[in-house]
């Protein structure tokens, strides 16, 4: 039996594999409806603080918080604000800088963004937090460190998979 895109001896596996598929679909519908509803909020107040968080701030949410950044400055859009940190990030944020050959020539990107861009700790009150309109994680670990930090960022912490378009694979 063949599912999206695996080969299935038992039909039931399959059965369940499509079922916890579209389980996944409904819930990055409802995800894209609540993150709509947040940029809409936000946006009508005159502002957007959107923040990234992985592990380190060196990789996953750097990236993010570059490309997002990049996007914004193209498009000229006012009022949006991109920060991104790291749950783990210590000492690793200070040796660790992305340069002009962490970003593919393709990319396009401003290279000053990248050159400018630090990889950052949360603060000690986690402020950042508290501000934050939107805030996107790599992982559930770190969004388990975000609502332990503070629970009422539930509604507005999300994973990057859940921005995934419908049917692309994680």
């Amino acid at each position: 039996f063949f599912g999206d895109t695996a080969v299935y001896d038992d039909p039931a596996i399959a059965k369940q594999h499509i079922e916890e598929w579209r389980q996944r679909q409904f819930e990055i519908k409802d995800s894209y409806s609540r993150i709509q509803e947040i940029i809409l909020a936000a946006m009508q107040r005159g502002r957007l603080k959107i923040l990234f968080v992985c592990a380190g701030n060196v990789n996953r949410s750097a990236h993010m918080h570059i490309i997002t950044q990049d996007m914004i400055n193209k498009s000229s859009i006012p009022g949006v604000t991109i920060i991104s940190r790291g749950t783990g990030c210590d000492f690793v944020c200070q040796l660790v800088r992305l340069t002009r050959e962490d970003i593919p020539p393709q990319a396009k990107i401003d290279m000053n963004i990248v050159t400018a861009f630090q990889p950052r700790p949360f603060s000690d009150d986690d402020s950042e937090i508290e501000e934050a309109d939107l805030i996107l994680v790599a992982e559930g670990p770190h969004k388990k460190i975000i609502l332990g930090k503070n629970p009422a960022a539930e509604a507005k912490t999300f994973l990057f998979t859940e921005l995934l378009p419908m049917g692309h694979p994680k």
